[in-house]
């Protein structure tokens, strides 16, 4: 994607875009994997949730991940080039995300979240109810990222968005 006069990706260095960037893979990878099997309906539904971005209630989640969901295949690639584990990969884009307007940053960090009950739904399957290995995995990157349900409901009612809105309707909620 390239960067606009208004984009949030001059706001910050190479390498911490693609810190931003590698986030939803990250996740993606943590919550199919939290089992010990990644499988590849797993994988295939963070990629869907992550080409929801467009619908996205915040503009700087929008804009990191669409680029991110436009770059898909070098970011995976790039992620298992970049040596950071995965759990230290996430705090890493929380810690630059800082820098960020809060609300902004909530938005973004409660998409991850999403996208990550996107792939641990995925893993459960039709009708049952996510595995205690992926609602660990979601719990841990709900605490790595600093950021709860109630707070990123409470953001995004700001944005014109329910407070009661279940998140299928805006894929910025993530539960």
């Amino acid at each position: 994607m390239t960067a606009g006069p208004e984009s949030f990706e001059e706001r910050f260095t190479t390498e911490e875009w693609l810190t931003l960037q590698l986030a939803p893979m990250w996740v993606i990878g943590i919550v199919a994997g939290a089992d010990g099997d990644a499988g590849e309906e797993e994988q295939r539904a963070g990629i869907r949730a992550l080409s929801e971005a467009p619908l996205l209630t915040g503009r700087f989640a929008r804009e990191v991940l669409m680029a991110a969901y436009e770059d898909r295949q070098r970011l995976f690639s790039a992620m298992w080039e970049d040596g950071r584990r995965p759990d230290d990969g996430v705090r890493d884009a929380a810690a630059v995300l800082e820098r960020l307007d809060h609300a902004e940053a909530v938005l973004y960090k409660a998409s991850l979240m999403r996208i990550g009950v996107r792939v641990a739904a995925a893993a459960a399957g039709e009708g049952n109810e996510i595995g205690r290995p992926e609602a660990a995995a979601l719990a841990w990157l709900e605490s790595w990222l600093g950021v709860t349900e109630e707070e990123a409901i409470r953001v995004a009612g700001a944005y014109g968005a329910s407070p009661g809105d279940s998140g299928e309707d805006r894929p910025g909620f993530y539960l």
